[in-house]
């Protein structure tokens, strides 16, 4: 990796009174048909909603062949041995490379509203353009994939083609200044867990072929894992720190 700087079981009428509740629709990706998540009043949300996402899941599971989920095991065991976030950035890109193939793969941390950007990319000698990092930063606010985060807080797989035609991608500054020089022309993304207002997002980027709805439901069941073991190794780094600062102040005394 190469490093820049500048969300209890219910019982059957909870389910049935769960599958009337308002829902906000999102794509199936495999069928095309809605996969809707019920967005529930605040005191039924925990339970109801994990009981959801744990169906969602499995549902996803099944509708992948033995040697995805060879890949995803794989993958998942890799960033679940990474000892600090960097070990998790390269298992994480080379990774996710070999589960849903693409031209350039980052791992991207925004903060649009401070213009704050740091990314890791695989290949890491993939070519970018001039002070790509500081134009990053500068347009962030208008790339479609952080603004949808942004308002929904979803942070399922979604490509750039799921909101903007090709006509007005190629209208974009992002696209302009950033993905034509790269030669990117299609785009897929999941972000990860980041306190607001963050956006911590692993992209995938190809110039001749848009991502399919297979290459979603891939980066669907790899996110909770990968979420998870991106905190895990954060939470490993500042503890490693509280350890090395409590034994400085011991050897000082």
């Amino acid at each position: 990796g190469h490093e820049h700087g500048t969300r209890g079981k219910g019982t059957g009428q909870q389910e049935a009174a769960t599958g009337h509740a308002v829902l906000s629709a999102g794509r199936d990706k495999a069928s095309g048909r809605s996969q809707r998540c019920p967005r529930l009043a605040p005191a039924s949300a925990g339970g109801a909603y994990a009981l959801w996402r744990r169906r969602r899941l499995s549902s996803l599971m099944d509708l992948l062949s033995h040697d995805d989920l060879a890949i995803v095991l794989e993958v998942v065991t890799q960033v679940n041995q990474a000892h600090d976030r960097e070990e998790f950035l390269r298992a994480a890109l080379a990774g996710t490379v070999r589960a849903v193939p693409c031209t350039v793969a980052t791992v991207n941390e925004v903060d649009p509203s401070a213009g704050r950007y740091h990314y890791w990319m695989e290949p890491a000698s993939f070519p970018l353009p001039e002070n790509a990092d500081a134009i990053f930063a500068r347009l962030a606010h208008e790339h479609p994939l952080v603004n949808y985060n942004e308002t929904t807080g979803d942070g399922s797989a979604k490509r750039i083609s799921d909101f903007w035609s090709t006509e007005e991608l190629h209208r974009s500054q992002i696209y302009q200044q950033i993905y034509q020089p790269m030669g990117v022309e299609y785009q897929v993304a999941i972000t990860l867990s980041a306190p607001r207002p963050t956006v911590v997002a692993l992209a995938l980027s190809r110039g001749d072929e848009d991502f399919s709805g297979h290459d979603q439901l891939v980066l669907d069941t790899l996110r909770p894992h990968l979420a998870q073991a991106w905190r895990s190794a954060g939470d490993r780094e500042r503890l490693l720190a509280l350890l090395q600062a409590a034994a400085r102040a011991v050897g000082e005394q």
